[in-house]
């Protein structure tokens, strides 16, 4: 699974630099779930389901809080997670989240 957030930082490249990584994210076969967390990430998402991507295997969440419901309900022990997004967007309280007991600790 993949959780990832808006890059603020792309200027007037916003919406080309998150359509390229929705896409690249629908290409991968072995991703079952993309978390998009952020106003720009939406387009990770609409672009990813465009490429192909299940729309009901693609969440997006514009508060942290929303984002951490959804992943509590719906990953696994075991499971493996990408969290990717810059440290404007706090992308390591989602990291943190996950890694906490009770929670999921397979963090790369």
């Amino acid at each position: 699974m993949a959780v990832l957030g808006s890059m603020g930082e792309l200027g007037r490249y916003s919406r080309q630099g998150h359509t390229i990584v929705g896409k690249y994210a629908a290409g991968k076969s072995n991703l079952n779930r993309i978390y998009t967390y952020g106003e720009g990430a939406q387009q990770i998402a609409r672009a990813a389901v465009k490429a192909g991507f299940p729309k009901n295997k693609t969440v997006h969440s514009v508060k942290r809080k929303t984002l951490h419901q959804h992943l509590k309900k719906e990953l696994q022990p075991g499971c493996t997670v990408l969290v990717k997004g810059p440290n404007m967007m706090g992308m390591y309280k989602t990291a943190k989240f996950l890694k906490y007991p009770g929670q999921f600790l397979r963090l790369y």
